[in-house]
């Protein structure tokens, strides 16, 4: 759910599930739904869907702070 348009983005090289959105259009769907759930937002899929109206993403995503993935600025002063 990272690789954009014009290049793969965070290991991703294609985007499944724009793949499959935009193939459902052409089968004649008139709207497609995109539900991502992952630890992180699917940037991919915002950037190759924003100007398509018959596409709607929801991105549900944890919070990086609350499960301290990156250290902050005061983390790294400790040391």
């Amino acid at each position: 759910h990272h690789a954009c348009n014009s290049r793969g983005m965070g290991g991703c090289l294609l985007n499944g599930p724009v793949i499959a959105a935009f193939r459902a259009l052409e089968l004649g769907a008139e709207h497609v739904v995109i539900l991502d759930i992952d630890a992180h937002h699917g940037n991919g899929i915002a950037n190759c869907v924003q100007n398509e109206p018959r596409v709607r993403y929801c991105s549900i995503h944890e919070e990086v702070i609350e499960k301290n993935w990156f250290k902050s600025e005061k983390d790294v002063e400790k040391k």
